[in-house]
């Protein structure tokens, strides 16, 4: 063939290659679905890397407002407890030096 004699391909030669084609044809075709499958899985993973990322956010994410409303509620409650927690001991120790 490299000399160019194109006489010397025989049927069995031609047969051969036909195969040979064949094969790396399907060979095209079975990579053609694994990319498919790849591709599919790939963009998959993305949307539930996408929800998961969503899902946490609901739950980790603060509304402010809430938040410093929640914290000035808890902020005076608990400076009414300290004022009424003094004034139980002062009179607490009043009433026992007293006696």
């Amino acid at each position: 063939m490299q000399s160019g004699n194109t006489g010397a391909i025989g049927g069995a030669d031609l047969q051969n290659l036909d195969s040979n084609f064949g094969t790396l044809t399907q060979m095209e075709a079975n990579m053609g679905a694994i990319t498919n499958r790849l591709t599919l899985a790939s963009s998959r993973i993305e949307q539930l890397q996408n929800s998961d990322t969503a899902a946490l956010s609901n739950v980790q994410d603060a509304d402010m407002a809430t938040v410093a409303i929640n914290f000035s509620t808890e902020q005076a409650a608990y400076s009414a407890a300290l004022k009424a927690g003094a004034n139980i001991v002062q009179s607490s120790l009043l009433d026992f030096l007293n006696n």
